[in-house]
């Protein structure tokens, strides 16, 4: 085994220098991927596996199983190119803890199939239990290793070794000392039968007083659920992770308390309402179901939708599966959990290996479900959510947004057109109009809203005659049409000039998100606010800005409420301060008046 661990350390060196260095195949994610997968998939399987005097079949098994796998990451690669394009971020996880889980269950079979023994319940569990108990536990050691390393490159650092404190952050060191690590804990700790065996029977133990009081939650969660709706749960935005995370407590417990050979008796009454309660587990499966259902009626499908049904159907066979025992065994069910739980196993394995291919991918298929929403006109292309496909669905997300700019004609990720800006853009003849959230509608200039915006106009204090002046430069700001609603405006002194009379255009601005995956189409209300003033050279249009964060409003009539009522205080307390040509301004808030601060304070002799 030693030589495997050295073997494995060789290469995750050589592919740190290459991560270092910047070489072939680093830039390459469709090699890169495969490379990484057989420097670590091989060595694992042999050192969990293998026994004294069955290394070449372990071998054997292990290569066939690794050939499968490096043929999933080369496809995992594929995906992630052309490199640079899109991000990867969510690529990379989904496919290390795919791996890691079927190659977890995988183990668990393959132990079998080296020893020589046909498919058993009992055998499959210990095995189980002990590879993730010797994982833990090497992956413990990995971290006392590690932060002895770190305190190591701390103490060079002080010492002013920077070269060797370096060292330490390397890729070239850190990947053959996490091979090294890793490979000696798990040859220590495949040797420690006793610690193992003492460890599964106490989580055994827990599981055995945990399951009455899961399943007393599930059933008072049941009973509660008819008489406050169902709508409820989905109201609240978690309701089938909430079901999914419930389901897969209670048969994660199920399974391990009930396992193989145990003898888990408990007392009749406490028996009889656990079976009832698992003959009902398949209500909670049901209803995750239906809730990501809806939500693919509403939104189409998405990565983390394909996961959660993939979930939901898993959990649905599990607790069908028990209730068929209880139908058949009534209190003694559990004699169906060894045939159910091996079948439901090897089906996950199978999942988690196809959602690495085009049979499965769930990226391809949250792609087309999102592309098909807008070819039938459920949503306009300019809404697609662009930033989705590029972050979460890596090159089928990043096809088909190339494709949908080219049939837009511009691009909705390039910053002047998408994101939430308020200022519109007017380039070579046309003027870019964007609602917030990404609903975008290119207008040229003389298409202006069928509105009389004059007509629309209140005044405060009280109608007056607008000077032509001020009329002219709203009238040529066109895209104030499209932005303001309900507009008021205001006579007021900006200056503190009471022979010169500035005007404040105001407004309700509409901001609309008109929908993505998992988001409802939501619209907010702000007010606006425009300063007309005269410097000396005819009136000018002058957006003001605020300096101080407000949150948007749901309720356009409470905007436009201020708007009308609101007093519009226009001296400030604290004059700004420029300093060169930087101005600087103290936050807006309610400052108290010097008179108010003088009484306050008792500022008397």
């Amino acid at each position: 085994m030693s030589g495997v661990i050295a073997g494995q350390a060789v290469l995750l060196a050589g592919l740190g220098v290459m991560l270092d260095r910047d070489l072939w195949p680093s830039d390459n994610p469709a090699v890169l991927v495969p490379t990484f997968t057989l420097t670590f998939a091989w060595p694992t399987l042999v050192l969990f596996a293998a026994a004294p005097g069955n290394f070449r079949r372990t071998a054997a098994f292990a290569s066939a199983c690794t050939v499968i796998a490096v043929l999933l990451g080369a496809y995992v690669g594929w995906q992630a190119t052309p490199a640079g394009k899109f991000n990867v971020n969510a690529v990379y996880p989904i496919y290390v803890a795919t791996m890691l889980v079927s190659g977890f269950i995988a183990l668990g079979f393959l132990q079998q199939f080296v020893a020589r023994e046909r498919i058993r319940y009992s055998a499959l569990f210990a095995n189980a239990w002990r590879n993730l108990l010797v994982a833990g536990l090497s992956l413990a050691l990995l971290g006392g290793v590690g932060i002895l390393l770190a305190l190591w490159a701390a103490l060079f650092a002080v010492l002013g070794i920077d070269a060797l404190a370096e060292t330490f952050t390397e890729p070239w060191f850190i990947l053959p000392t996490v091979g090294i690590a890793f490979g000696v804990g798990t040859m220590l700790f495949r040797r420690r039968d006793g610690l193992i065996d003492g460890i599964v029977g106490l989580l055994e133990s827990l599981a055995r007083y945990l399951l009455p009081v899961v399943l007393l939650i599930v059933a008072v969660f049941l009973v509660t659920l008819p008489f406050v709706s169902v709508t409820a749960l989905w109201d609240t935005g978690l309701g089938s992770r909430i079901l999914i995370a419930l389901g897969a407590i209670a048969v994660l417990l199920v399974c391990i308390a009930y396992r193989p050979g145990a003898d888990l008796r408990y007392p009749r009454p406490v028996q009889l309402s656990v079976t009832v309660v698992v003959a009902v587990l398949p209500v909670l499966s049901a209803l995750a179901l239906v809730g990501i259902l809806i939500r693919v009626g509403q939104y189409g499908w998405t990565v983390s939708r394909c996961w959660a049904f993939s979930y939901a159907a898993i959990l649905t066979l599990f607790s069908l599966g028990y209730l068929w025992g209880v139908v058949q065994h009534r209190s003694e069910w559990p004699r169906i959990t060894a045939p159910v739980n091996v079948f439901v196993a090897g089906l996950i394995l199978a999942v988690l290996l196809l959602q690495n291919t085009p049979v499965l991918d769930f990226r391809a298929i949250s792609t087309k479900s999102q592309l098909a929403r807008v070819e039938s006109g459920e949503i306009e292309a300019a809404q697609f959510d662009f930033q989705y496909a590029e972050r979460e669905l890596a090159r089928p997300g990043h096809l088909v947004a190339e494709q949908l700019v080219a049939d837009l004609g511009f691009d909705p990720r390039d910053e002047r057109v998408w994101g939430e800006r308020s200022i519109p853009l007017v380039a070579e003849g046309e003027l870019d109009i964007q609602f917030g959230g990404g609903a975008i509608v290119r207008r040229s200039p003389d298409d202006v809203p069928d509105r009389d915006f004059w007509a629309e106009m209140s005044y405060r204090p009280e109608p007056f005659v607008v000077p032509d002046g001020v009329r002219e430069a709203i009238d040529r700001e066109a895209y104030i049409a499209y932005r303001v609603e309900q507009p008021v405006l205001v006579q007021a002194e900006l200056d503190g000039d009471s022979d010169r009379t500035e005007y404040l255009l105001l407004g309700v601005w509409r901001a609309e998100f008109p929908g993505s995956p998992g988001i409802p189409r939501q619209a907010w209300f702000r007010p606006l606010a425009y300063a007309i003033v005269d410097p000396g050279d005819g009136w000018e249009f002058v957006m003001l800005t605020p300096s101080n964060s407000h949150k948007p409003s749901e309720d356009p009539e409470t905007v436009f409420e201020v708007l009308h009522s609101a007093p519009i205080p226009l001296r400030p307390r604290y004059n700004h301060v420029k300093i060169g040509d930087t101005v600087y301004a103290l936050p807006a808030r309610d400052w108290p008046s010097a008179e108010a601060q003088s009484s306050s304070t008792g500022d008397t002799p």
